[in-house]
């Protein structure tokens, strides 16, 4: 997700640099993907926490 989201901020900074303007639905794309990428990041993050503990916890119960 990491690559999409530089790239299509490269892509939008290109376009305004060039003197285009970017509409606001591509803007509201824009947004909402950062905000459910930062969210997925997140959870994942939260996941790998869950299953590092669970693991510990049963080694330790061995």
């Amino acid at each position: 997700m990491a690559t999409f989201w530089n790239r299509l901020n490269q892509e939008i900074n290109e376009l305004r640099e060039q003197g285009h303007s970017v509409s606001s639905e591509v803007e509201n794309f824009q947004k909402e993907f950062k905000e459910k990428a930062d969210e997925a990041e997140r959870l994942f993050r939260e996941q790998e926490r869950v299953e590092e503990e669970a693991r510990k916890s049963r080694k330790s119960s061995n």
